[in-house]
């Protein structure tokens, strides 16, 4: 018996390393890239589908499945089967001059999606000056939110004077907030801005 035994573990571990997963999962989808804002169809923009697995509560991992670029309409399309069974996938995106996508919701699998239209944030740049035209004293203070500020964020003292470029999001309204303390008196600034897409503004703070 004992004999039937050695023989029998080593055929089970045999097989049981050649056992092929479940994949029975499929992933039709299709949709187009777009730019935030406009809604333009992005030409050549890198779409990747990517599957995502892990442990209850435990670590998770992610990998590339495949990828394709969008054509001249900003259209993209994928196709593939035999892809592993209760895994989960996604789709992202990319494109020159554009924040890369986020996903936040995954593919439904096992049956056709379309019209999956991936919208892409555009680099915009905005070119600050700021100066204290007005000095009260040396505790003059400035705090620079996001969009228009660098850091250190706090400046203080009654001789300042910036200059810098950030880069921000293009077609979107972004809140350009500062604050200014004078004479122990704080000010709050919460103007709205809109830069076009791939376009500069030149934006200037004289407090």
């Amino acid at each position: 018996m004992k004999k039937y035994l050695v023989l029998l573990v080593p055929l089970l571990l045999i097989l049981a390393h050649c056992r092929k997963p479940d994949k029975t999962t499929y992933i039709k989808t299709s949709g187009k890239v777009l730019e935030f804002g406009s809604n333009k169809p992005i030409k050549n923009a890198k779409v990747g589908i990517y599957e995502e697995g892990g442990e209850f509560l435990g670590s998770t991992w992610t990998k590339l499945v495949d990828t394709t670029r969008t054509d001249a309409n900003g259209f993209y399309h994928f196709d593939k089967d035999d892809l592993d069974k209760g895994s989960s996938f996604f789709i992202s995106a990319a494109a020159d001059k554009y924040y890369t996508y986020d996903p936040n919701n995954y593919l439904i699998t096992g049956q056709e999606v379309t019209n999956l239209n991936i919208v892409l944030d555009p680099f915009a740049w905005i070119k600050v000056h700021v100066k204290n035209v007005n000095p009260f004293n040396d505790a003059d203070s400035l705090i620079l939110g996001n969009v228009v500020g660098t850091i250190p964020r706090i400046h203080v003292g009654k001789n300042i004077e910036l200059n810098y470029t950030n880069k921000v999001f293009g077609n979107k309204n972004m809140q350009a907030g500062w604050s200014v303390r004078k004479n122990g008196i704080w000010k709050d600034y919460e103007p709205v801005i809109n830069i076009p897409a791939h376009d500069t503004l030149n934006y200037e703070i004289l407090y």
